[in-house]
């Protein structure tokens, strides 16, 4: 088998190994109820997400910078190594320490896969003559990964009937099976002439990229972010709110499923989309469903109530693949993958600063207080995304 054929199956290996490490999923539906099972209060659920999202803000750019630096194939590898061990550490803990030790070591997983999976992506069609390609196959690997989602939490769901600590069991065989299948990545030529290339690039150049060479750039790396990060807020709500519309722990996995798949296509929806002015009316076409899904839950609960959450999975696959094809046409090569680790680091930022108010307000508040904190924040966060957004967006959308 050739290199270019191999380049060319990158891509479908690429699809397949994000879908393998989605398998995270299978413990969604029950892992409130295991974290309650081992004595962790609301705020405990807040708290754990937030050294967890502080570890991966530590972790994204050193990983980053190492698979830069070191090949993106051996990066990813290490990568489902660090997942393996999360999810194992994770069917075994008893307590607040043990789970914090889990989200630690998957911390670690996701920052070594995370902007290094895209990274792999769009340099194995440039390689191959493709580049024009990297936005449809990229989208596809994330539509891809919420139908595993789909199936992985409907499979969880059940476990959790058995032993709350068996999806996570599953989900430690699914990631040794994505660690196998990365021993068919092939690293992609770099293309590069300079010995500061060669090592990776700076930090400096990476940092500029994202952050200092373009103001629509820094905007199309923050504003999804921030979208993202207040949806996030919800999810550790999810079985608690889906508990009083009266669906009981099993049939939660039908309930995520759903909304997994809803995501998933949603971001397929994308594949064709690479014009920048109808990427951001869309990004803010989410804001719009996010804010009237949260206006919902604040006022409705019972029923089919939790139908008004289906917004909100469209916000979880459409903001994260919005814009990956301008970002990555606008990184030199050298420093891809820091660049995208400091994308995903601004993010990270803005989901911790979404988690502390209800790490601090939502068992003093209740649930319905804090949805409408979010209403407010995502209302004025808008308004700020709005007036900083690209001018021809504003001035022709």
């Amino acid at each position: 088998m050739n290199t270019s054929t191999r380049l060319a199956m990158n891509r479908s290996l690429l699809v397949a190994a994000r879908c393998l490490a989605a398998g995270f999923a299978a413990g969604t539906p029950g892992i409130t109820a295991l974290w309650h099972d081992r004595g962790l209060s609301r705020g405990d659920f807040y708290l754990l997400e937030i050294l967890f999202a502080i570890a991966l803000l530590v972790l994204e750019v050193a990983t980053g910078r190492f698979a830069d630096r070191f090949g993106k194939v051996r990066t990813i590898k290490l990568g489902f190594v660090a997942l393996t061990l999360g999810s194992f550490t994770y069917s075994v803990a008893t307590g607040f320490g043990g789970f914090l030790l889990g989200e630690l070591v998957a911390a670690l997983g996701i920052a070594l896969i995370s902007g290094t999976d895209e990274a792999l992506m769009f340099r194995s069609n440039v390689a191959i003559g493709q580049d024009t390609a990297h936005q449809r196959w990229w989208t596809a690997s994330v539509g891809a990964s919420f139908v595993s989602m789909a199936i992985f939490a409907l499979i969880g769901a059940h476990l959790s009937e058995i032993s709350l600590t068996a999806p996570f069991v599953f989900c430690t065989v699914l990631e040794v099976l994505g660690f196998v299948l990365c021993f068919g990545l092939v690293e992609p030529p770099k293309g590069l002439t300079t010995q500061a290339e060669e090592s990776g690039g700076t930090l400096r150049e990476a940092v500029s990229a994202i952050v200092l060479s373009s103001s629509h750039i820094r905007w199309m790396a923050i504003a999804p972010g921030f979208v993202a990060g207040i949806n996030q807020t919800f999810l550790w709500m999810y079985p608690e709110y889906l508990a009083e519309c009266g669906i009981q722990l099993a049939q939660t996995g039908y309930v995520f499923a759903l909304f997994n798949l809803v995501a998933g296509v949603s971001a397929l929806t994308l594949r064709g989309i690479t014009d920048t002015r109808r990427s951001v009316v869309i990004f803010f076409t989410l804001i719009c469903g996010l804010a009237g899904s949260t206006l919902g839950l604040v006022y409705v609960v019972g029923g089919l109530a939790w139908l008004l959450m289906l917004p909100q999975q469209m916000v979880r696959s459409v903001s994260g693949a919005l814009f990956s094809d301008t970002i990555n046409k606008a990184i030199p090569d050298a420093v891809r993958v820091t660049a995208l680790s400091i994308r995903n680091a601004l993010r990270v930022v803005l989901y911790v600063t979404a988690m502390v108010p209800w790490w601090l307000g939502i068992d003093e508040l209740g649930r319905t207080a804090m949805f409408s904190v979010n209403l407010v924040v995502l209302i004025l966060g808008a308004s700020i995304l709005w007036v900083t957004s690209p001018r021809s967006v504003r001035v022709k959308g």
